[in-house]
């Protein structure tokens, strides 16, 4: 039962205000006693209860309708309106702004591998030797050169994207790769975030890239050999990378791994092409 407030007429020369209530059109006047919902009064001056007349403000993900005038709530606040998570931004709310959940995880790190390489360090690189597999031949890799730029004379500008570019060397300079020769390897491109290649446009020659939820249909590989053979009993591979990317992108990654035409398969994961002594370079 609700409680209930009774009011009367004070003297026989006052008159009570008119009392008007939300959901109720009863009226007191002279002495007349009229049954009022407290919830409905909102204050009270000189004795005068004054029932307040909604001003209903609508429910957003913030608040649940409610009165703008006394506070009274209606229901419950509605759900978010949420942006699509992507691998550098969570779920975001277009109407408040609050970050929900957590971005995506990159695939090296649903595979636990790092990108462990920095310039201007050896990592050893070691393969088969090509005529025997009774021995191995320890290589040696190097990445150098590292560069962002916006275009040069090989590479044109275009508009939202850069070029990145490193340069990768292998050295073989032990007796045994002189002796029995070196087995296959090939470098190799991927991306940190999600593996770029299922989405070749082949009469664009370009890939796309979905970087903070936009994707970029424009993202361009370059290589070009700098050297390839012997010189004074020392195999040397060197290549220069060159990739577009969207502004600010972070997520392409460049090693050398070893290379069998007969079991390689370019659509297997990085997992199946790499091993625990593979060296990832991160072009960030």
């Amino acid at each position: 039962m609700k409680n209930t407030k009774w009011l009367c007429g004070i003297g026989t020369l006052a008159v009570c205000s008119m009392l008007v209530g939300c959901g109720s059109n009863e009226v007191t006047t002279g002495s007349e006693n009229v049954a009022i919902d407290e919830t409905e009064i909102v204050e009270i001056v000189d004795d005068t209860e004054t029932v307040c007349e909604h001003e209903w403000v609508d429910a957003s993900c913030v608040e649940p309708k409610h009165c703008g005038v006394c506070g009274e709530i209606e229901g419950e606040p509605l759900e978010h309106t949420l942006t699509e998570a992507n691998y550098q931004q969570a779920s975001v709310c277009e109407v408040c702004g609050e970050i929900v959940g957590e971005p995506l995880q990159a695939e090296f790190k649903n595979y636990n591998l790092e990108c462990n390489a920095e310039l201007d360090t050896t990592y050893p690189f070691v393969i088969p030797c090509y005529d025997t597999s009774e021995y191995e031949t320890a290589g040696k890799i190097t990445f150098s050169d590292y560069d962002v730029f916006e275009s040069d004379e090989a590479h044109e500008a275009l508009d939202g994207y850069e070029w990145r570019a490193v340069t990768v060397t292998l050295v073989f300079d032990d007796e045994n790769a002189y002796n029995y020769g070196y087995s296959g390897f090939t470098p190799l491109s991927t991306d940190y975030y999600h593996n770029y290649s299922e989405t070749y446009n082949e009469n664009e020659d370009t890939y796309t890239i979905n970087y903070n939820g936009t994707d970029y249909t424009d993202v361009k590989e370059d290589g070009e050999t700098l050297q390839n053979g012997w010189n004074n009993d020392i195999y040397t591979y060197q290549l220069r990378a060159s990739f577009r990317v969207p502004k600010g992108y972070d997520g392409i990654v460049l090693t050398i791994v070893r290379y069998n035409s007969e079991t390689w398969d370019d659509n297997a994961p990085i997992t199946d092409k790499a091993d625990e002594d593979t060296v990832f370079f991160r072009l960030k």
